[in-house]
């Protein structure tokens, strides 16, 4: 049915809906209305009724988030199972809502579900009141799904802040405790005047994008070393080259409120084009690269998570020189350029699948000096240190999420800096093979951003700016064509981040 329903003044008028009946007007002066099993109402404006009960499988809807409505029950109030439906535009605590105004008392248990209609999301101090009680709050509210608005999370509350006990119910951005006893009575013993302001509950989502932005501005970065293994060839051979590898990370962004889980796959290749030199060597080349994050973000405060992914592609150029390849000694000089796309999608518990886009352009310069320590008829050791400069330039496009939060994330990339030193050695076969382990210590200092914007407010990422790096591995070249190698790594940082990565390459030169 659609239309209102009008009592007169002297008249009585019960409503019940049941069996998935559902009207859509205003109740005028209704003496009580009763929903069960499917009944549904959505008010079309403000309305009052005597007493209202709602049963399991009964909805009241107070609205279609067009406009914010109240709903006026001069009488009792009784849940049993049903849900009422509140339009709110989730900020702070002046923030627009749909109102249940009960004056007699309440009493059983109502799932409260609500429909943020564009809020931005905000910090509370007493909350958003959805619902205002005059008798005895002995009801219970629960909230049912989440309740979402920029970065932040609402829960139900009974009670402000500052009175607890008033029986009314609010959104607030923290999470629900139990009421401190030294609240409702101050002179009990051990109490003092103390007095803590509410830390705002964040939601996943947040630590999701974040998460697939850090993982697609290193998802194709590289060394020399991770193109050749390490193994000098001669001066006037070309190859062709192909290295996997995959890192698991693990961190805590946002004030460490949400612990990230993501693990990254790539698969690159290339060949060089051209090579030139005789006791020094030069070669310039192309790659192509594709790769893949899955992100998991689990919030520490209330349980729920996130999952972000990231699918890339990638192409680029490449060139090096080296002064002396034979002997793996004097200085080398490698340089890079790469562009690639990502497909992102980040997805919360119970919210729906967010896609979006993004691309990056980076560019990197390394250097290093490699002498000899050690030299014998069939080893050598070498030590190289090594520096280099990468920098990114990552544009993602702005996001809108179906809850109308809106996502900048244009603030990310920019130059990050290793500073290492790799020792090494040779150990030569009878028949021209050579097993060249190595160890590696690494520093690298990221300037670059990892923050987004989420209705304008600003939100840092959890990758700290200074890192460590330890790496060890080897490399074999099997005669003068085929080289492989593997290596494992771990970086740590503040905050408890910690990345371990490994990676197996091969080359055929020609």
């Amino acid at each position: 049915m659609t239309g209102n329903i009008v009592n007169g003044a002297a008249a009585t008028t019960n409503v019940n809906l049941s069996n998935n009946a559902s009207i859509t007007g205003v109740f005028g002066n209704v003496t009580s209305a009763t929903l069960a099993s499917g009944g549904r109402w959505q008010l079309a404006g403000d309305s009052d009724v005597g007493a209202l009960t709602l049963n399991s499988g009964g909805t009241v809807a107070l609205g279609d988030g067009t406009a914010f409505n109240t709903l006026t029950v001069s009488g009792d109030y009784v849940g049993a199972g049903g849900t009422l439906l509140f339009n709110t535009v989730l900020g702070d605590d002046a923030s627009a809502s749909d109102k249940l105004i009960i004056g007699g008392s309440t009493s059983g248990q109502t799932n409260v579900a609500v429909n943020n209609v564009g809020g931005a999301g905000a910090q509370t101090v007493n909350g958003i009141q959805l619902i205002q009680v005059g008798g005895a709050s002995n009801g219970v509210f629960t909230l049912a799904g989440r309740a979402v608005g920029g970065q932040y999370e609402y829960f139900l509350h009974q009670g402000t802040v500052a009175a607890p006990t008033d029986g009314n119910w609010y959104l607030r951005s923290e999470l629900p405790v139990a009421p401190d006893p030294c609240l409702a009575d101050p002179t009990l013993p051990g109490c003092t005047p103390i007095v803590v302001p509410p830390e705002p509950v964040l939601r996943p989502e947040p630590g999701a994008y974040l998460a697939n932005q850090a993982a697609a501005t290193q998802m194709f970065g590289m060394r020399l070393q991770d193109r050749t293994g390490g193994t000098a060839r001669g001066a006037s051979e070309r190859g062709a080259w192909a290295r996997i590898s995959r890192n698991q990370a693990d961190y805590g962004v946002i004030a460490d409120q949400l612990s990230v889980n993501g693990d990254t796959s790539v698969l690159q290749v290339g060949t060089d084009l051209l090579s030139w030199g005789a006791d020094s060597r030069g070669q310039f080349g192309v790659m192509l690269g594709g790769g893949r994050a899955n992100n998991t973000v689990t919030s520490r405060a209330t349980g729920y998570s996130a999952k972000g992914k990231v699918e890339g592609q990638a192409v680029g150029v490449y060139a090096s020189w080296l002064q002396d390849p034979v002997q793996t000694t004097g200085v080398y000089v490698d340089a890079w350029a790469q562009y690639a796309q990502f497909k992102n999608t980040v997805q919360g518990d119970a919210l729906a699948k967010e896609r979006y886009d993004s691309d990056a352009k980076t560019a990197s310069v390394e250097a290093g000096y490699s002498f000899k320590l050690l030299d014998s008829a069939s080893t050598a050791m070498f030590v190289e240190p090594q520096l280099q400069l990468s920098y990114t330039d990552f544009s993602a496009d702005n996001h809108t999420e179906t809850n109308g939060t809106v996502i900048d994330g244009s603030d990310a990339g920019g130059l990050t800096s290793r500073v290492g030193v790799r020792l090494f050695g040779h150990a030569n076969s009878s028949v021209g093979n050579r097993v060249q382990p190595f160890v590696a210590v690494n520093w690298i200092h990221g300037a670059d951003d990892n923050n987004l914007r989420f209705d304008g407010e600003r939100l840092e990422g959890g990758l700290p700016k200074d890192r460590y790096e330890a790496r060890a591995g080897a490399s074999l070249q099997l005669g003068q064509r085929w080289t492989a190698w593997g290596d494992m790594g771990m970086q740590k940082g503040q905050g408890g981040y910690r990345d371990v990565a490994g990676q197996i390459g091969l080359r055929a030169s020609w």
